[in-house]
């Protein structure tokens, strides 16, 4: 026969109480007390199990390549878009999807950042992502704020723009080739 909402759950418990506990969590939990108490009397201590370094780290890179969702939580990131736009104006109100959407290309953004820093340390020779390879990789993706945030932490000048010495252009070969010696030469005079 099944049982309805006004019929008592096994055990004692009403329909309300909650769940009953897991079989599997009560044979777990009887194990560890019989290893216990093994252990006790013999006076050996079993050792926690541990993964290797690094084995759980790629079972999460793995596991977080495969997934679509949004790894920052909704409500911090709709409470800092609302912070800083407060900034500019008060009382602003947002549609959920424009949040969505903020959430969305913000993520996507700092995953991107994220992979041109991780390439620049893997270039200097490196495992961990330092904050002058996010700089670079800023600077490689075109950021201008980069570099001249690079400049300024450096007390560095900023690099002057790119200028050709000659508007002549250079002689033609046929099938209207260049020789690149010819225009080298036509950008030192």
């Amino acid at each position: 026969m099944a049982r309805t909402k006004s019929q008592p759950r096994e055990g004692g418990r009403s329909a309300t109480a909650g769940k009953a506990p897991h079989k599997h969590i009560a044979a777990k939990a009887l194990a560890h007390a019989q290893t216990a108490a093994a252990a006790s009397a013999t006076g050996k201590v079993k050792k926690q199990h541990r993964f290797r370094p690094g084995t759980v780290a790629l079972r999460q890179i793995k596991k977080y390549q495969k997934s679509t969702e949004l790894l920052v939580q909704k409500l911090p990131f709709a409470r800092l878009v609302r912070e800083i736009a407060q900034d500019c104006k008060t009382d602003l109100r947002f549609q959920a999807s424009a949040i969505a959407a903020l959430h969305e290309a913000a993520e996507t953004y700092l995953t991107k950042a994220f992979i041109g820093a991780n390439l620049a340390a893997i270039h200097a020779g490196r495992v961990t992502v330092m904050p002058k390879d996010m700089t670079l990789s800023r600077a490689l993706a075109g950021e201008s704020t980069a570099l001249a945030a690079q400049a300024a932490a450096m007390a560095l000048p900023l690099p002057a723009p790119f200028k050709p010495a000659s508007t002549a252009p250079p002689k033609a070969l046929p099938g209207g080739r260049v020789r690149l010696t010819d225009a080298l030469a036509d950008d030192d005079e």
